[in-house]
């Protein structure tokens, strides 16, 4: 074999391997960033007579849903995904509009992203909340899926405070923080305690000492007049204290 011809032949592998590894790397990380984004399909079965009143939270990952058909699968309640970042989830217009049309007592939540101004995230998710006629609180989704595990806390928890104190000072309601167990001790413990709380944990009882008003527990939920999966949450309270809590919450 010729000199050239043996150069081709190495160059021609080299740039296979080369593909072969680069594909390898995009199929790897496709994976990494699908499991942050969506996190572990995980959930556990509760007590629904210790727990009464049920909801669900969605986004436009669940696709099609029929709010009535839900209501009469004993959901009290949902909440819509709003925005995130500075973007504003496809489904959220339908989504509210069939939920109204339902009658189905609703919240909004906005997805922080951390890297991403927190009074500008705020701004967003007022002007695409605005008008809406939400029963639950605001609520700020405060969670490491999804963004940058290496984001400094301390920039984290500024934009936090940011999006707070926009949002009740231009609604006059108290903002409900969501999180995880680890989200909660690295960045609401000391710093946000005062707001109320909806955790998600796979724990009997959430392994954390604060009190929570929604605990979301399980990702795994299917029911007739939904798509996709369903976040399945338990408000913190039987028929009589969720009926006392839709009256005095704020309807803004």
């Amino acid at each position: 074999m010729s000199p050239s011809r043996k150069r081709n032949k190495n160059i021609i592998w080299f740039v296979a391997l080369f593909l072969t590894v680069l594909l390898l790397a995009l199929g790897a990380y496709y994976f990494y960033a699908k499991r942050k984004l969506h996190g572990d399909l995980k959930g556990i079965e509760l007590n629904y007579v210790k727990h009464p009143v049920r909801g669900i939270d969605v986004s436009h990952f669940t696709g099609k849903v029929d709010f009535a058909r839900l209501q009469e699968q004993n959901m009290k309640f949902a909440y819509l995904r709003a925005t995130y970042g500075l973007k504003t989830d496809k489904r959220f217009e339908k989504n509210y509009e069939n939920a109204r049309r339902a009658e189905m007592p609703l919240g909004a939540y906005h997805y922080l992203r951390f890297e991403l101004d927190g009074l500008k995230q705020a701004q967003h998710y007022l002007k695409k909340v605005k008008g809406k006629k939400l029963e639950l609180p605001h609520v700020l989704d405060v969670e490491e899926w999804g963004n940058s595990f290496l984001s400094n806390r301390g920039h984290v928890v500024e934009n936090i405070r940011k999006f707070i104190t926009e949002v009740e000072k231009k609604t006059g309601t108290t903002v409900m923080i969501y999180t995880n167990e680890s989200g909660y001790r690295k960045y609401i413990q000391n710093e946000f305690e005062e707001q109320p709380l909806w955790i998600c944990s796979f724990n009997n009882p959430p392994n954390i000492e604060a009190e929570w008003l929604f605990w979301q527990h399980s990702h795994i939920g299917r029911m007739d007049g939904a798509e996709g999966w369903l976040d399945y949450n338990v408000f913190n309270g039987n028929e009589r204290k969720w009926k006392r809590f839709l009256q005095k919450n704020p309807k803004k």
